[in-house]
């Protein structure tokens, strides 16, 4: 499958999730997704190894800004979070990706990576009326990785 081809169904197969999943106009609702790339307005980084995942979930990043200003009139949050790199089954399939997790730790200011844990709490959080005015930009619970160029 081409970059291209790849980038397009992470993109729109996502906003059509988002768009059966729809509640009600008369129900609150919000939605997560896991963009790790950087905002558009923060000088872009390279991620070795990385390869095509890069441009494909900064383009889902791209894709939440303009859903959240969709489903926002009907009650949507969209709250893409970036958790920044955590030990996955997924996250096995890059390569040297220990080398990436011991150098992300050793950089972050918190000097440690973030655990499946607190991005759960992160999100719960962002389910919750504590957040009601929260939409559309990126939560990164990364320990501040995301800020070291």
């Amino acid at each position: 499958m081409c970059r291209r081809n790849c980038i397009c169904r992470a993109m729109y197969g996502s906003k059509g999730k988002w768009r059966r999943c729809s509640p009600p106009s008369n129900t609150i609702g919000a939605t997560w997704t896991s963009p790790c790339a950087p905002s558009p307005s923060l000088r872009v980084k390279i991620v070795e190894h990385y390869n095509v995942m890069g441009p494909v979930k900064a383009a889902l990043q791209a894709a939440c800004i303009y859903l959240a200003a969709e489903l926002g009139p009907k009650g949507i949050r969209v709250h893409p979070i970036s958790p920044g790199p955590i030990k996955t089954r997924a996250a096995s399939g890059i390569n040297r990706f220990d080398e990436l997790l011991e150098k992300a730790a050793e950089r972050a200011p918190e000097r440690a990576l973030s655990t499946i844990e607190d991005v759960g709490v992160a999100t719960a959080f962002l389910a919750t009326d504590y957040a009601k005015m929260i939409t559309g930009d990126v939560m990164y619970i990364d320990g501040g990785y995301h800020i070291l160029g």
